[in-house]
């Protein structure tokens, strides 16, 4: 329950003539200061009226519920059994003890006192709706859906009992059905921002960019921009731009992070909001701006080598070959991984320096015994360098995987030559060479006369 409607709840309930005056003034200060936010305050003046034997069973009831905001799951229960006793037939307590339970991993526990609430209440129907969230957690999607059904017809207009039911009904696979709900509560209550985002992401699932895009539009248009989710929204939406190939949009949102999100010393979605930006600009033909994006980011991340890999690849996109082998160097420092020695590889092949070529695509293949096209360029590369006994093994482990290889086949024919096996290698040569590999037909017509 919101803080607002528990205070309503208690002011409405509570009889002040049954305290001891001081236990009222104290009980009073207390609710006061909850109304302000001030739990800890709150809590003070609580413990100090019930010191005073004040047996008022909101009394506990409230202290049960700062408690349980604050995660003291176990003192909060504590107090909901107190105000339980004092009461049974408030379904309120139950409700509350539920949410305890639930937050304390008594799932059980939680569905047993909403089964009290109902049995109290049972036209309540955020208790159905309560009680549907445990037993989705517990994995009975069906009885949770049934809870929700309920809550439904007891208060249609209800939009919240449509989102809740349209999550149960994603977690069992009902996408369509879940949609249907989504536009229920939308159509109940259109100014909602989460429904919009609960909507998109669905919209994803669904493979429907278009409509999650249009989700998100009218997700941060309702958000305001002192809320952190309007920030995670344009990341979201920034994360649907790139899959649809807005570059350009996603640079935007992640421009609209980057400049105005200021959460320390959390970095996180700034973070995520560079990585996202320089992909976009690297996609987007835009190498300087990505070079920018990895350098800004390194000055929070000094150690990401994803960072230095993306920013070694603009360089070489630049033909920038020195300082791409500087930044991947970096990458290599930090994380040698396959795909570091691969792209490294590439920027040395570049400037001609084919053993150091030939050694990052071994420790790449060392790295990765899968690495298909590291045993390709390695095969390609050891041809040039007459290692023709490596081009060959390495050749035969490419062809296993695409025998359709022309390029490979030739260079294994022209191998196969080089080590004095004309009758089997220049066949190969010929038959690429019909292929149409240029190289192929030029070493045919010299060599496999």
């Amino acid at each position: 329950m919101k803080r607002i409607l528990l205070i309503l709840s208690i002011l409405f309930i509570t009889n002040f003539k049954t305290f001891p005056q001081k236990a009222k003034e104290y009980y009073e200060k207390g609710l006061k200061a909850f109304q302000q936010k001030l739990d800890n305050q709150a809590v003070l003046y609580l413990d100090s009226s019930i010191n005073l034997k004040n047996d008022e069973y909101v009394t506990y009831q409230l202290r049960g519920f700062i408690k349980s905001y604050q995660g003291k799951f176990v003192d909060a229960i504590s107090d909901f059994d107190k105000a339980i006793r004092l009461n049974p037939n408030d379904a309120d307590n139950f409700g509350y003890r539920a949410s305890a339970k639930g937050s304390n991993t008594d799932i059980k526990g939680a569905v047993q006192d909403l089964t009290q609430a109902i049995k109290i209440s049972p036209r309540k129907c955020v208790y159905y709706r309560d009680r549907a969230k445990f037993y989705a957690k517990l994995q009975d999607t069906v009885t949770a859906q049934l809870d929700l059904n309920k809550a439904i017809t007891i208060d249609p207009e209800d939009a919240y009992n449509f989102t809740e039911r349209a999550v149960i009904k994603d977690s069992a696979h009902d996408l369509p059905g879940a949609l249907q709900d989504l536009n229920q509560a939308i159509l109940i209550d259109p100014n909602q921002s989460p429904f919009y985002r609960q909507r998109a992401e669905l919209h994803l699932k669904l493979r429907d960019t278009i409509s999650a895009l249009s989700d998100f539009d009218h997700d941060i248009r309702l958000v305001k921009k002192d809320n952190p989710m309007f920030y995670w929204d344009h990341y979201d939406r920034a994360k649907t731009r790139f899959l649809t190939g807005n570059y350009i949009g996603c640079v935007e949102d992640c421009k609209v992070i980057i400049t105005d999100f200021n959460v320390q010393p959390d970095t996180s979605l700034i973070k995520l909001a560079y990585e996202y930006s320089a992909q976009a600009n690297l996609k987007n033909g835009n190498y300087l701006a990505t070079i920018s994006d990895c350098n800004d980011l390194l000055k929070l991340y000094p150690k990401d080598y994803m960072v230095y890999l993306a920013k070694g690849e603009a360089h070489f996109r630049l033909n920038e070959f020195d300082d791409c082998l500087k930044a991947i160097n970096e990458a290599i420092a930090i994380h040698p991984t396959a795909e570091a020695y691969f792209y490294r590889s590439l920027a040395n092949a570049k400037l001609n320096h084919l053993k150091e070529v030939e050694n990052d695509l071994t420790k790449a293949i060392n790295l990765n015994s899968s690495y298909f096209l590291a045993y390709r360029n390695r095969a390609l590369v050891r041809g040039v360098l007459a290692n023709y006994k490596g081009t060959i093994a390495d050749a035969n482990i490419v062809l296993k995987n695409d025998p359709t290889d022309v390029k490979i086949l030739t260079t294994k024919g022209m191998a196969l030559y080089f080590l004095n096996n004309k009758k089997e290698g220049c066949p190969i040569v010929k038959r690429t060479a019909n292929l149409g590999d240029q190289n192929a037909k030029q070493f045919a017509k010299e060599k496999c006369k």
